[in-house]
């Protein structure tokens, strides 16, 4: 161990001159490793996340949409408070924690059966 930790040093003073290895090792501070799950989960909830049409499977195609999941202008997207509720359950059914703040967030991606141009994410603040 004691001979490649010498390598290293070595190989770090050619390729970068102005280094001092021995006096940058007080600068690091020991690093905690965290390691986070990212689930998706089909909630049972009677109506969409977004909008107030059905969720429901296996009706004719193109039945269960509501003015937001057309992106029509002028409507705007409505949290339905089932799914939160459902959500939060599965959280600390899972021993997981529910946030005090959640946001959502816009990606902006290009997909032909995405009409809005854009997916609804909860990449800054989830709920759990």
């Amino acid at each position: 161990m004691r001979a490649s930790l010498r390598t290293v040093r070595a190989n770090a003073r050619r390729y970068i001159p102005s280094l001092n290895v021995t006096q940058s090792k007080r600068h690091f501070r020991p690093w905690k490793a965290t390691i986070g799950l990212e689930l998706h989960i089909q909630l049972a909830a009677a109506d969409k996340l977004f909008s107030a049409a059905s969720a429901k499977w296996n009706d004719p195609p193109n039945t269960n949409v509501d003015l937001a999941d057309a992106g029509l202008p002028g409507s705007l997207p409505r949290l339905n408070p089932e799914c939160v509720l459902l959500a939060s359950r599965a959280i600390l059914c899972l021993n997981g924690q529910v946030q005090s703040r959640s946001s959502f967030d816009r990606k902006h991606y290009f997909y032909s059966d995405q009409p809005l141009g854009f997916q609804i994410t909860q990449q800054q603040h989830p709920i759990g």
